[in-house]
């Protein structure tokens, strides 16, 4: 069972289902809560669904379906379960992953470097099928941003101009510059945000942005699609200067959490090959997960 781990303004009590701000929301209990529940954490079934199970997060179990809600339109905010946040830290190769939202399986490189990758990209919602699986595509970051609302491929909010902060957490993608911030102009603050491995930075607890070099060790054979272990897909990038898509369906694009002077390095894939080259900050590139 997928549990997907959302939080409301409201409060949960054994016995009562209780979600402020859900005004319009006919709520039907079909359970009892157990005695462990705390806090205001819920589980739904599905986050885009505006008819989701809404499941309670036992400490100890997971338990069924408690109730259904019809849900209003609002950004999620997501919890890491800490049994889900150990499973990522402790993971092996076959094991599964839930994060954000969203579940990952792990793979292990075939290339001798004894690595353990996320078997696609960040905000995939599924291994690819064809290297042209748009369900396969996932989110597009701007080099070193968290993940904020910013990254969703179908985003249709940007705005002209740089941050000044390297947190804007403003859901809105940056153009118009080579660097979406003035902030941080080395970029060492955003490699060490991308290096995190304490589950706070854009990966799992445990897991973190490759190197340039982490990269370049698994690069041997690469090219887009399942002929290679990390299965890249043609997601294409968001350019920095129009906000708008391209190569979709070309190329695929993946960043490392080094930084080139003004500038990043990334991997582009192609279905012939594959290489390293620098980037301008603000384009939007896929994630792919390592563990440390």
């Amino acid at each position: 069972m997928k549990n997907f781990i959302k939080k409301y303004s409201g409060s949960l009590v054994a016995g009562t289902i209780a979600v402020a701000g859900i005004t319009s929301a006919a709520v039907t209990p079909i359970g009892t809560l157990p005695n462990a529940v705390s806090g205001n954490v819920i589980k739904a079934s599905d986050i885009n669904d505006m008819a989701a199970a809404i499941k309670v997060l036992d400490t100890r179990t997971n338990v069924g379906d408690l109730a259904t809600v019809d849900l209003l339109p609002t950004v999620p905010t997501y919890i890491d379960h800490p049994d889900i946040q150990t499973a990522a830290e402790n993971a092996t190769a076959g094991s599964t992953i839930f994060f954000k939202g969203k579940e990952y399986r792990v793979v292990e490189s075939d290339k001798g470097t004894g690595k353990l990758w996320l078997d696609r990209n960040l905000g995939a919602s599924e291994a690819c099928k064809s290297a042209t699986d748009p369900l396969c595509f996932g989110d597009l970051y701007q080099w070193g941003r968290a993940k904020d609302g910013h990254e969703y491929i179908t985003v249709t909010s940007s705005v002209t101009g740089q941050a000044d902060t390297i947190t804007p957490n403003d859901a809105v993608f940056r153009k118009g510059s080579g660097d979406w911030s003035t902030a941080d102009a080395d970029g060492s603050a955003r490699t060490a945000f991308l290096e995190k491995t304490d589950g706070t930075g854009v990966c799992p607890k445990g897991w973190k942005v490759p190197s340039e070099a982490e990269l370049a060790a698994e690069q041997d054979g690469l090219k887009a699609g399942n002929s290679h272990f990390l299965n890249i897909p043609l997601a294409g990038y968001r350019v920095y200067d129009s906000a708008s898509m391209n190569n979709q369906g070309r190329s695929g694009h993946l960043w490392s959490s080094t930084a080139d002077a003004n500038k990043a390095r990334g991997m582009y894939v192609t279905a012939d090959d594959s290489g390293q080259y620098t980037y301008q900050r603000g384009v939007g590139f896929s994630l792919r997960c390592v563990k440390k």
